[in-house]
């Protein structure tokens, strides 16, 4: 796994065949808050929830 080495992050979704797009962006976040930004909708608890399992998933 080279997620994080050498400062490199990779993003995307290619392996669901729906929601693809929903998944895509939730990674995109992913990797700019391993970066430094901020989730940008943290005061929505449902997008924070599913937010928070997809990082469960894929990045913890």
């Amino acid at each position: 796994l080279v997620q994080g080495e050498n400062g490199m992050y990779f993003c995307g979704n290619s392996v669901t065949p729906a929601n693809g797009h929903d998944l895509s962006l939730l990674s995109g976040f992913a990797v700019a808050e391993l970066i430094g930004a901020k989730y940008p909708f943290s005061d929505n608890s449902s997008a924070l929830r599913d937010y928070n399992r997809y990082k469960r998933m894929c990045v913890n």
